[in-house]
């Protein structure tokens, strides 16, 4: 089977070359999966990954990050190839719109980025958390209205930063008339929930 690997790493690099079963095919991305990477351009490199699957035969298209993911995801819609449609996987990494869609989710709701005045609509302590980055990046626990202005004002400079990474790609990849916050400058305040 022939595998494309989306955004790989250095880590995926080594983990895809130890599978022997299968010829991996890298499409190095030049991103900072940590950090923002200001001369990345998600599209030119979908444009690329197309370009790609044009000039060789793929079975299969992966990634290990988020980002990645949605890429792999329009890759795979496009060429007919297994996986997850685009607005699964958005879902999966929206976290505003992937709480919504839960059972029983915690009181999560958008905070204006840039708004003059602040204020979480689900009240204090609360979580404040971008709405689609991994693993607490930009996220902190807010104590009050002042604590919340100090916090958006915090972010919002490395915010932009990983804005232009995402945003193309969801105006690109995702129904942004049904999920307009996908375009839009905002941080989620959730109930603060305390545990291991």
């Amino acid at each position: 089977m022939d595998v494309l690997v989306v955004c790989p790493d250095a880590h995926d690099a080594e983990a895809f070359a130890a599978l022997r079963e299968h010829r991996v095919h890298l499409a190095p991305a030049g991103l900072d999966h940590w950090r923002p990477s200001p001369a990345f351009d998600v599209l030119a490199y979908l444009e690329g990954c197309r370009r790609l699957l044009r000039d060789r035969r793929v079975d299969a298209v992966v990634s290990t990050h988020d980002l990645g993911d949605l890429i792999a995801a329009v890759i795979a819609r496009e060429h007919g190839l297994p996986g997850p449609s685009p607005e699964a996987v958005f879902l999966c990494l929206h976290k505003l719109y992937g709480r919504r869609r839960e059972a029983r989710p915690i009181r999560s709701e958008p905070v204006e980025l840039h708004a003059a005045e602040a204020r979480s609509p689900i009240g204090y302590p609360c979580f404040l958390k971008p709405p689609w980055l991994k693993l607490g990046l930009l996220s902190s626990r807010v104590d009050g209205p002042d604590d919340l202005s100090r916090a958006l004002a915090a972010v919002a400079p490395e915010y932009a930063a990983w804005a232009r990474q995402y945003q193309p790609l969801f105006r690109a990849a995702v129904d942004v008339g049904r999920y307009p916050l996908a375009l839009q400058d905002v941080m989620l305040v959730e109930e603060l929930v305390e545990a291991p």
